[in-house]
């Protein structure tokens, strides 16, 4: 849920279907309004979408456990590995 409500936030983009199964169309200026809203914690995204009859589309997502910053190099101290399977 994170990622949808982020990518929203964030980007515009929301990646949200009706009961149906349709994707969730949104006028422009609702979306930059509740943007704004849930970026300010003044309202839960989860809320906004029941509201709307949606639900988040999660179905493409899947789990990143491990991430490695390839293009830097070993010896650099911003080099990290990120490994979130070990929680």
């Amino acid at each position: 849920m994170a990622a949808v409500r982020e990518t929203f936030e964030e980007s515009g983009i929301l990646l949200a279907r009706t009961k149906e199964g349709r994707l969730l169309e949104v006028d422009e200026d609702e979306r930059e309004k509740v943007r704004k809203l849930v970026h300010g914690d003044k309202i839960k995204f989860e809320d906004w979408l029941d509201e709307k009859g949606a639900k988040a589309d999660l179905g493409k997502f899947s789990s990143l456990s491990s991430m490695n910053a390839t293009s830097l190099s070993q010896e650099s101290p911003a080099a990290r590995r990120f490994d979130s399977s070990k929680n």
